[in-house]
């Protein structure tokens, strides 16, 4: 094993041997990604709040 592979991280590609596992990586994946903008939202607000005060 001596030659290295680039392999992008964390790339959402489940494996395809299993259906079932295959389609909760993918819900999970998108809970996470919709969690993510969520917090960019409430970010985005918190950043809003601060400009109005002044």
């Amino acid at each position: 094993m001596s030659g290295k592979q680039d392999k992008p991280e964390k790339k959402a590609t489940p494996p395809a041997d299993n259906p079932r596992k295959r389609f909760e990586q993918w819900e999970e994946l998108e809970q996470d990604q919709a969690q993510e903008q969520a917090l960019r939202r409430l970010k985005a607000i918190e950043e809003e709040k601060k400009k109005n005060v002044k």
